[in-house]
């Protein structure tokens, strides 16, 4: 009879730990999933051939795509076709040598028809026995591409309005 209560004993601890394991992990799967879908930077998982395997939702606020209309696009017609040379070559480079991740700033179509800088990091992954894919993982930096353009032009706009003026101008740190 001692046994036997010490058995039950047992499986209802055993029982409990399950329960709190799984709670646990509902829990864990939960906020990773929170995280996941509202994090800014989209990713995705590839093959080595291209063939996406994972989209995230953050990618359809980067480029406006929802998966189902992502799922009739191949990717590199998306690129801009200027810098379609620069995503196989880093796409390349990344197969050949699985432990340098390749970052490249590019042009992405949106579904509205506008070009948008994105930065994207390659990381090779196929050897990771959980992972086995490409991820890329993209970031929105049109804005930043935007001001850039902006402070060159105005950079260039002051050069040439000191080449045409009629004095010297000298310009003096005053930290010296």
């Amino acid at each position: 009879l001692a046994v036997t209560y010490t058995l039950q004993r047992l499986d209802d601890a055993l029982k409990q730990s399950r329960l709190k394991t799984e709670e646990t992990i509902v829990k864990s799967e939960a906020m990773f999933r929170a995280m996941f879908d509202n994090i800014n930077d989209g990713m995705i998982y590839s093959d080595e051939n291209g063939i996406i395997s994972f989209r995230s939702p953050a990618y359809r606020r980067i480029d406006g795509y929802s998966n189902v209309d992502w799922g009739k696009l191949k990717h590199i017609e998306q690129i801009h076709p200027e810098d379609q040379e620069l995503m196989q070559r880093s796409w390349q480079a990344v197969l050949e040598n699985p432990a340098e991740p390749a970052r490249l700033e590019y042009r992405l179509r949106h579904k509205n028809g506008t070009w948008v800088w994105v930065e994207t990091v390659l990381q090779n992954l196929t050897n990771d026995m959980d992972i086995r894919s490409i991820v890329l993982t993209t970031r929105d930096i049109t804005e930043r591409k935007d001001f850039e353009q902006k402070q060159a032009e105005m950079q260039a706009k002051l050069e040439k309005l000191i080449d045409v003026l009629p004095v010297g101008i000298s310009v003096l740190d005053e930290k010296r």
